[in-house]
């Protein structure tokens, strides 16, 4: 809630019709899923809109998207799975610290489900010229054009964001094909190690 705050502070220091609409917006057939910010009401639905579809969380309880939610607010969803166990309440069986602690059922992990990718990959792990480079290339230039995208429609060009939405989808395809593919030719990709998405390193 804290950019919501500031948001607030905006009426003290004088700021508030920084919103004026003028700049160009996406817009979305839902206007409850895509808020254009035209003045400071709007700005501040919109990113109540934001914490509400999980990206931040209630101020009545750090833990729920919203005070109409039960899933959880993203950080706490990610962290339970890094422990394995789901977020609950403290209580006089877990003492701790906060007011809660990750000690609700244990969250199954399913290794078959997992391709043996090798530790932080890189580009200089593949020989040239080997599939695992030319897959691993691949998307890092489709990840590229994306990035790029993304840019052009944050610099106004929001008719682009179309082609960024479809670049997203299409990087699912390349990530997994690199994800499945041997750094040795010829090797097993049931074994490994696989090569990875590298992200330009």
């Amino acid at each position: 809630m804290s950019v919501v705050y500031f948001l607030g502070q905006l009426i003290f220091c004088g700021k508030k019709d920084i919103f004026t609409g003028k700049t160009k917006q996406l817009k979305w057939s839902d206007p409850e899923l895509l808020r254009e910010a035209k003045d400071y009401d709007s700005a501040l639905k919109a990113m109540k809109a934001i914490i509400d579809q999980g990206e931040g969380a209630s101020a009545y309880n750090l833990l729920q998207q919203n005070v109409d939610s039960s899933e959880l607010a993203h950080y706490f969803k990610f962290s339970s799975i890094f422990f394995t166990n789901e977020k609950v309440y403290n209580n006089k069986e877990q003492e701790s610290h906060e007011n809660y602690v990750y000690a609700g059922d244990k969250i199954s992990f399913f290794e078959t489900g997992v391709w043996p990718v090798v530790n932080n990959p890189q580009m200089s792990k593949y020989k040239p010229d080997s599939q695992a480079y030319k897959n691993a290339q691949a998307f890092n230039d489709v990840y590229r054009k994306l990035l790029e995208t993304l840019q052009s429609v944050f610099d106004g060009n929001v008719d682009r964001f179309d082609d960024a939405f479809g670049l997203m989808k299409s990087l699912i395809v390349y990530g997994t094909r690199v994800v499945q593919t041997p750094i040795d030719d010829g090797g097993d990709p049931n074994i490994g190690p696989n090569a990875g998405p590298t992200y330009f390193n």
